[in-house]
C-alpha cells in the first residue's frame, strides 16, 4: 500500500492529501466543474494561422494575374474558371505550400473529383496529363504511375 503524505492544497491552502494538480480531491472537483466547457484545443496553431493569411494573399495574387493575362483555365479540365475558384497544390502540401508557381486555379467540382474519385473516371484526364507535363516532368510521371495502378 502506498503511503501518502499530507501536503498543502493550492486551492484551499489546508493540509490534505493531494489528488491532482497540487489540489485536494474537493478542490480538484471544483476546478473541473468551473472549467467544464472552457478547455479547448485551438482550431489552428499560431504558425498555421499566419500561413493561412499568407496563403490567402498568394491565392489572390494568382487570381489577379490570371485575370490580367487572360489565363483563366482550370488545371484539370482546361475550361475558364469563374471568380470563386479552388486552388490546387500541384505537388501536394509539401515545402512548396506557399510558392506561387505550385498553386493552380481549378473548378471546385474538378478539384473534388481529382481528390475523391479514381483517376480512371476523370473525363478530362488526357488534357490534364498534357498540362502536368508542361508544369513538371516528375509530376507528370507521378500521375502516369497513378494511372497504371
Amino acid at each position: 500500500m502506498i503511503k501518502r503524505k499530507l501536503k498543502y492544497c493550492k486551492g484551499c491552502h489546508q493540509l490534505r492529501y493531494l489528488f491532482s494538480h497540487g489540489l485536494c480531491e474537493y478542490c480538484d472537483k471544483k476546478r473541473k466543474q468551473e472549467t467544464r466547457g472552457k478547455l479547448y484545443i485551438k482550431p489552428q496553431s499560431d504558425r498555421r494561422a499566419i500561413e493561412a493569411v499568407t496563403y490567402k494573399r498568394i491565392c489572390d495574387l494568382i487570381d489577379d494575374e490570371a485575370r490580367e493575362t487572360k489565363q483563366l483555365g482550370c488545371i484539370f479540365c482546361g475550361r475558364d474558371v469563374s471568380t470563386p475558384c479552388d486552388h490546387h497544390h500541384v505537388d501536394g502540401r509539401s515545402e512548396y505550400y506557399l510558392m506561387k508557381a505550385w498553386i493552380k486555379r481549378a473548378h471546385g467540382s474538378c478539384h473534388r473529383m481529382y481528390h475523391d474519385t479514381s483517376i480512371h473516371t476523370w473525363p478530362w484526364l488526357d488534357g490534364f496529363l498534357l498540362r502536368m507535363k508542361g508544369i513538371d516532368r516528375c509530376l507528370y510521371e507521378k500521375e502516369l504511375r497513378r494511372l497504371d495502378k
